[in-house]
């Protein structure tokens, strides 16, 4: 109480100093509109000084869920400075907060409404609302196209690895291939946001890392470790250059995947994996419980699903169903058993899981129960909950879902991306209670192959 008489103290006495001196705000108010992890996070509001004198901002008040930032405290005669706002709306729907904002040019004090409608939960590490964006950034930080800068090194001699070539992913699909030059290094424009970066060079193992890009955040740099089983004479390296380069999917289909668990009937392994007919497997209706908890955008995992689910959509007939639900704070159906013709519609809902809140494991496996067992086929009836670890959230009770939709027909399996040891132990239990099995998809080559792999021999006709 005593801080805030001390500044209208201050305001009333600068205030008979300051003469004409005059501080016009150019909005009072800041509609975000419909808030999500696409929008930008923050707006400005620019304070001209039209008076005659020095004006300043004493003091503002606004609601905890309001983040605020100037370039500076004191704006000379015909200047301006700029008060950036930052909302951190805490529940999903319409918000609307007031800052209250005291200068020294006036006794009332400058009321500006920030307002707007949050439609997602956001996860976006520029966005962390605890601190307003500085001034480096500018409302068009959400915008794509500026130049990211790729470095490939050896990883013990730290020296720069011409010829590498990188392979860039974002929301599971190929955006670019590129070369590396003799410096190890090449500039290119890419879109802002998390991209998954997969470097390969002839005598290194591949190496894959996922980072968040952006106009002050522009660069990566990609380690490789010699593979000491190879001997690379000085007449193949010389040969690297002149080499056609492969693509992606040809690459990741020479990498080893991380060994499974499951069963594959040796004469399965005749067919070759893009072959999916009726007359060697069964018609799936499968509903996928994607785990997008906040655990899940660390590192690779969400690349990760989503690559390895977009890889399975190319493989559906149209006698096969696919379907989706999510849980994160809550669990909810993104789509309802569809057909695996409609493409372009499961594209979709994957391409946009964007992860964010707890972890309510138990209510996504209750609802996919109850969302599947409305569109029982004769074929295979699968649940997969692919997630990268245990839950934490309205997980009671799920086991006796489990065990009373496997009574229908229905096979529940895991997927786990990344599980650590301990998880993946409680995943396999799971599996096994729902009489499904358990797949591990650590790395990008795991994502092209093991779901394709699991799927098909869960459908296959002689099993």
């Amino acid at each position: 109480m005593k801080s805030l008489k001390s500044y209208l103290f201050l305001s009333l006495l600068l205030f008979s100093f300051a003469g004409k001196s005059q501080l016009t705000f150019d909005k009072t108010t800041l509609d975000f509109g419909e808030l999500n992890n696409d929008s930008p996070k923050f707006m400005d509001v620019k304070i001209t000084n039209l008076g005659a004198k020095r004006a300043f901002i004493l003091n503002y008040k606004a609601d905890r869920e309001v983040a605020c930032l100037f370039n500076t405290q004191a704006a000379e005669k015909d200047s301006i400075l700029i008060f950036r706002v930052h909302p951190n709306p805490k529940k999903l729907g319409k918000f609307n907060y007031q800052i209250t904002i005291y200068t020294s040019d006036r006794l009332d004090p400058t009321i500006l409404t920030v307002k707007g409608n949050l439609k997602e939960e956001i996860y976006d590490p520029l966005a962390k609302m605890q601190a307003c964006p500085d001034f480096r950034s500018t409302p068009s930080i959400h915008a794509t196209d500026f130049k990211l800068t790729i470095k490939t090194i050896d990883k013990n001699t730290k020296q720069n690895l011409a010829n590498t070539v990188v392979y860039l992913l974002q929301n599971g699909q190929q955006i670019g291939q590129f070369i590396q030059g003799k410096d190890g290094k090449i500039q290119v424009n890419t879109p802002l946001g998390f991209i998954y970066f997969y470097a390969t060079l002839q005598g290194y193992k591949p190496t894959e890392k996922c980072q968040y890009v952006n106009i002050v955040d522009n660069t990566v740099t990609l380690e490789l470790v010699r593979d000491s089983t190879l001997k690379i004479t000085k007449e193949e390296v010389a040969l690297v250059e002149e080499q056609p380069q492969k693509e992606l999917e040809e690459v990741l289909k020479e990498e080893p995947i991380t060994i499974q668990e499951s069963y594959t009937p040796p004469t399965l392994e005749n067919i070759p994996l893009d072959q999916f007919n009726t007359n060697d497997f069964h018609s799936i209706n499968v509903l996928f419980i994607v785990d997008i908890s906040s655990s899940m955008g660390i590192g690779n995992r969400m690349e990760l699903m989503k690559y390895s689910l977009l890889e399975l959509t190319n493989l559906l007939r149209k006698e096969d169903k696919i379907g989706f639900v999510s849980y994160a704070t809550n669990a909810q159906v993104l789509l309802p058993p569809t057909s695996g013709t409609s493409r372009t519609e499961i594209r979709t809902v994957i391409q946009k899981l964007k992860a964010g809140g707890m972890t309510a494991g138990g209510e996504g496996i209750k609802l996919g129960c109850k969302t599947i067992s409305k569109e029982l086929i004769k074929g295979k009836n699968i649940l997969y909950i692919i997630t990268d670890g245990a839950f934490n959230k309205d997980s009671k009770n799920y086991m006796e879902s489990i065990e009373k939709y496997k009574e229908m027909g229905i096979i529940i399996c895991v997927i786990g991306i990344q599980n650590s040891e301990n998880d993946a132990k409680n995943m396999k239990k799971i599996a096994e209670l729902g009489g499904g099995t358990y797949t591990s998809i650590q790395k990008l080559a795991d994502a092209k192959i093991a779901l394709i792999q699991e799927i098909r021999n869960q459908t296959y006709r002689k099993n």
